[in-house]
């Protein structure tokens, strides 16, 4: 849908980009915006930030949503925090 913008359900063509998906967020008891991560690191002691960011084209007749995940330069594999990455490139083994 990203870039035919056409709904690959309902052939809709007006489709909704929102560039930063973001969730309310409770701080200092009121609420803010906070842009939803892919992943987040840190630690408790150091507090935590979110990893890459998330963007969504939505079909405004039926609303299909496609997510797209970005800024993922500083992702790191992590199994501790359940991130990981596989990799399933043909020539993954010789690096």
């Amino acid at each position: 849908m990203r870039k035919s913008l056409v709904c690959p359900k309902c052939e809709g063509r007006k489709i909704w980009h929102v560039e930063a998906a973001r969730t309310p967020a409770m701080t200092a008891g009121y609420k803010s915006p906070s842009d939803i991560g892919v992943a987040v690191r840190g630690s408790t002691w150091r507090g935590f930030r979110a990893v890459g960011g998330y963007e969504t084209f939505t079909c405004a007749r039926c609303g299909f949503t496609e997510w797209y995940a970005h800024g993922l330069g500083d992702l790191r594999d992590d199994p501790e925090q359940g991130v990981h990455l596989i990799d399933n490139e043909p020539d993954a083994g010789l690096r």
